[in-house]
């Protein structure tokens, strides 16, 4: 060993002995040993603690501790805990009595075909927090229709008859000075019913599935609380599992100032009624939805300047894009930025990709401080807009568009169906990039539309005529219709050469009524004049068909606000789409085929001729019985309805007759039956018998037959046309094909049975209301056909004329019988001229069937 070793080894052996020796010495009352010295901190601050007195903690936090205790915990509006499958929500007392709003969207599905991810489930709720005594907190619904004013004297009589309905309770599971501990897991888990879905096509199939329903984490920021959970279900061998986004946001302090809706511009709102003693009647209007934009600079805004909001629109598109698309969903929000410059606005609205974990931590599509662009892979082709609104002053608080993979579909068809005969490069299995990203940015700027608060302005396309959708110079200003938020499609008035010409083929993305439409919701007035400054603006535009608004119908009856039609002129515009559309089924095959592969591709295109062609004569039979809505103002002269004139009507007959027939040597020919043959599927509805039923149920459905009726007898803007004549008019143009013997053709003796059959329904039947037994069948065809439920799904903008009146069949039987009767007639006599035997036992066998109905006593 070194000799420095053996000196340390001999001082720690002296230094143990005289501590020894000293401990062995000294009284009880001496300082502690040395060894104590050296003892840890922590054992010194142990032993310290034990000395202090114990302070016994009370229930409630002893309570508090033990819940938070190794749990997971988010801090924000309110305390989120997560602890073994449960979520807990620490309120704080000043939390307690301010609105909220709940909503409710799938975030996450393994079945897109009932609903995608980014779909909303619920429509929101506004509702808030109450302590009831130290153990209890209730949930509390707030009603919003109703209102009356602070001041009123009536207002203690509308509190006492509306008092807010308590929708759940909570037990308080722990407490602190400032709070209160409550176990929401059964609130945002499936199977409560403040959040079952009231969509009925989107409802998951089957039953829950026991214990496949948890909490998969929350999140709590400044103004929100985002949950997210899990749902599962079965039926038979059928499963279906949801993960649920849940929200609950504290409404803004200061509501924003509403704007009363107008019939004249259209907007999504939300109705109010105004309890006063100042009037004899409950006041009852609708509030616009529309987001918060107020100027920075409010000086300038009022001398008429261009300035910035305080808090611009942002939209983030989802990733999931694929690139060549993305700018033009981009530059499809964008383009809105020409509309709100009109309102007094610059960067009103923004767009920016997804942000990456980086840039943005918090960043969540499903939060609802985030307006998104969503895409959803599924088969679904369409597109739609959902907003979440405050309902106390319809602020749009958040927004989103769920747009479908499968939409490519929608404007793949549409585009080669209404201009493949004009514009070659649409002659192909697939679009061009080029051609694909123009309809995307159409889709996009009308979808965005929505999210502004924009419903659907059917009658827009009515305001242009069939000579200007011709025009290189008109279309190329103004495209096919003046507003976007119309179902104008493609220019198929546009006739070859056209495009040579100049002659634009695609909507503009912004229209004349687009920019009027959000400088009328969107420009800031001071109180005292902005009902003035308002109604100015709509009168500004009076009389100018670009500006009038034509809200979409349910069940078509105004002939100038249609869905996916072109002009004032349906007859004139569909000749010529007619006339396209035959030259396209003539030659599809021959653009398309690709030898060696199966036929699926052309059958979806032959599909898709079928269903432009039923749309085409569709557009036209609208016009029969039709009437024109005006939404009139007291003295403006002119009554709120008025009836298409009995010219018109008879021309619009006649039409249709004209195109039901010649069906079989274009559309419906034996080569085309053969070749896309449908005998080994049960798929009618592409045929020609149901065509028929289709259009023909159009000419005599009972809610036709009472806009004859109604608009013969009105006294002013009436037609002139009585249902006796009409009724006479459409047999002879039942029976114009046959006359003197002549025989009839497979297809016309299908057509003339179908009519027949369904002028007998009102005959036979004591309970039916004329058709529409009929128009139920043929709707669920009709509204199966892409782009019947839009590019939106905003079902709550349509007029609501679902329950048009129809006809009463002991009102209109009788002139049926005439109409039999005079069908009968012509059938026996050329059942004595004609020479064709098939033909004539086609007659004879009406004769014993008209007999058995008509003889009758």
């Amino acid at each position: 060993m070194s000799k420095t070793f053996h000196r340390l080894l001999i001082a720690c052996l002296m230094v143990m002995w005289v501590g020894a020796e000293l401990q062995a010495q000294a009284p009880e009352t001496s300082c502690r040993p040395l060894m104590g010295w050296l003892k840890s901190k922590r054992q010194k601050a142990k032993e310290e603690a034990e000395k202090q007195p114990q302070v016994t903690k009370s229930k409630e936090e002893q309570a508090y501790d033990d819940l938070v205790s190794e749990a997971k915990i988010d801090s924000g509006l309110v305390v989120a805990i997560q602890k073994e499958g449960d979520l807990y929500f620490e309120v704080p007392d000043s939390l307690f009595g301010r609105p909220l709003l709940f909503t409710s969207r799938i975030s996450r599905t393994s079945d897109p075909s009932s609903a995608v991810a980014g779909q909303m489930m619920i429509t929101p709720f506004i509702a808030r927090l109450e302590a009831r005594g130290q153990d209890k907190v209730l949930l509390k619904m707030v009603p919003t229709h109703g209102y009356v004013d602070e001041e009123d004297p009536i207002k203690a009589s509308f509190d006492r008859n509306f008092v807010p309905p308590i929708a759940r309770t909570f037990e308080v599971k722990a407490r602190t000075e400032q709070s209160r501990v409550i176990n929401v897991t059964s609130l945002f888990l499936d199977g409560d019913p403040l959040f079952e879905s009231n969509d009925p096509f989107a409802l998951p199939k089957g039953g829950p599935v026991s214990g496949g329903s948890y909490i998969v984490g929350a999140r709590s920021f400044e103004r929100n609380v985002e949950v997210k959970s899990v749902a599962a279900y079965a039926s038979d061998s059928y499963f279906t599992t949801l993960e649920i986004h849940r929200s609950m946001v504290l409404l803004p302090d200061r509501p924003m100032r509403s704007r009363r809706a107008d019939s004249r511009v259209g907007y999504f709102s939300s109705a109010r009624s105004h309890y006063s003693s100042d009037k004899d009647r409950i006041e009852q209007y609708e509030i616009i939805h529309r987001w918060r934009l107020e100027p920075s600079d409010s000086a300038a805004y009022a001398r008429g300047e261009v300035v910035d909001p305080v808090e611009p629109i942002t939209f983030y598109v989802d990733s999931a894009f694929p690139p060549k698309w993305r700018q033009a969903v981009l530059d499809g929000i964008c383009d809105w930025e020409q509309a709100f410059r009109a309102a007094g606005f610059s960067n009103a609205i923004r767009a920016r990709m997804y942000p990456t974990r980086e840039e943005m931590p918090d960043f969540d599509p499903d939060d609802l401080r985030f307006s998104c662009v969503k895409y959803a892979t599924s088969q679904v082709a369409n597109a739609m807009g959902p907003s979440y609104v405050d309902p106390r002053s319809g602020e749009i608080l958040c927004a989103d568009v769920i747009w479908y993979h499968n939409v490519t579909s929608l404007l793949y068809y549409w585009r080669l169906v209404q201009t493949g005969a004009v514009d070659p490069r649409v002659r192909a299995d697939k679009l061009p990039d080029d051609l694909m990203s123009e309809a995307m940015r159409y889709v996009a700027v009308h979808e965005v539309g929505h999210t502004l608060g924009l419903e659907h302005n059917m009658g827009a396309s009515s305001a242009y005529t069939v000579e200007q959708l011709r025009d290189p110079a008109f279309t190329q200003k103004y495209g096919t219709t003046p507003s976007i938020m119309d179902y104008a499609r493609f220019n198929y008035v546009a006739q070859t050469g056209d495009p040579e010409r100049g002659v634009r083929l695609v909507p503009p993305l912004l229209g004349p009524y687009d920019i009027h439409a959000i400088e009328w919701g969107y420009r800031c007035y001071p109180a005292d004049r902005e009902t003035s400054a308002l109604r100015a603006l709509i009168e500004r535009h009076s009389g100018d068909r670009r500006y009038a608004y034509g809200p979409q119908q349910i069940v078509t009856v105004d002939p100038t606000a249609q869905t996916e039609d072109l002009s004032d002129d349906p007859v004139a515009a569909n000749t010529l789409g007619v006339k396209n559309l035959k030259y396209i089924a003539g030659h599809f095959e021959a653009w398309l085929a690709k030898p060696g592969e199966p036929s699926d591709d052309l059958r979806e295109v032959y599909d898709a001729i079928i269903e432009q062609m039923l749309r085409y004569v569709r557009h036209v039979t609208p016009i029969v019985g039709g009437r024109v809505y005006h939404d009139e103002r007291q003295g403006d002269g002119r009554m709120p309805l008025t009836y298409i004139p009995k010219s018109r009507q008879v021309e619009a007959l006649r039409w249709t007759f004209a195109q039901l027939r010649g069906l079989d040597e274009w559309l419906f020919t034996p080569y085309l039956a053969q070749r896309f043959d449908r005998s080994d599927s049960y798929d009618p509805y592409k045929g020609e018998p149901y065509f028929f039923s289709l259009v023909l149920n159009d000419l005599t459905a009972g809610y036709r037959l009472q806009g004859i009726i109604d608009g013969s007898e009105a006294p002013k803007g009436g037609s002139g046309y009585t249902v006796e004549q009409y009724l006479s008019d459409y047999v002879d143009e039942l029976l114009r094909e046959g006359a003197g013997g002549g025989a009839l053709s497979r297809s016309e003796q299908c057509l003339q049975r179908t009519a027949i059959e369904m002028l007998m329904g009102y005959a036979e039947s004591s309970v039916h209301f004329g058709g529409e037994r009929n128009l139920s069948e043929a709707q669920a065809w009709a509204n199966s056909l892409p782009g019947a439920s839009d590019l939106c799904g905003e079902v709550a903008a349509a007029r609501l004329n679902m329950l048009t009146p129809s006809v009463k069949t002991e009102e209109i039987a009788p002139y049926v019988r005439v109409a039999l009767s005079k069908i009968r007639r012509a059938y026996r006599l050329r059942a004595t001229q004609t020479t064709d035997a098939v033909t004539r036992a086609y007659y004879d066998g009406w004769e014993v069937a008209l007999a058995r109905l008509l003889d009758k006593n």
